[in-house]
């Protein structure tokens, strides 16, 4: 069974070569024009934005948690409130009969 090569220029099927007999891409030149550009280094800049936004992240969630714990600590106190109202209630129609 031959094997196949698929064109990086106009993806056409053939059995291997070095050249396409479509588009007459020469697969050599091709893949040496379009070689994938080595990583760099992130600028500077995009670095300090990034240091900058996580730490605007840090203050915004410590926000958060300090905002739920008001939030229990003010539902915590109605419901303490309503259970002292709810003794004396009872105390005051037990104490009575």
């Amino acid at each position: 069974m031959p094997e196949y090569t698929i064109c990086p220029n106009c993806h056409f099927h053939e059995p291997s070569t070095t050249v396409c007999s479509k588009c007459g891409t020469i697969f050599e030149q091709w893949y040496s024009a379009h070689q994938p550009l080595p990583p760099r280094e992130p600028d500077a800049a995009i670095a300090e934005a990034v240091a900058l936004m996580e730490q605007q992240r840090t203050i915004e969630l410590d926000r958060w948690r300090q905002a739920k714990r008001i939030a229990i600590l003010i539902i915590l106190a109605a419901l303490a409130i309503a259970l002292i109202k709810l003794v004396a209630t009872y105390r005051h129609l037990f104490s009575n009969a």
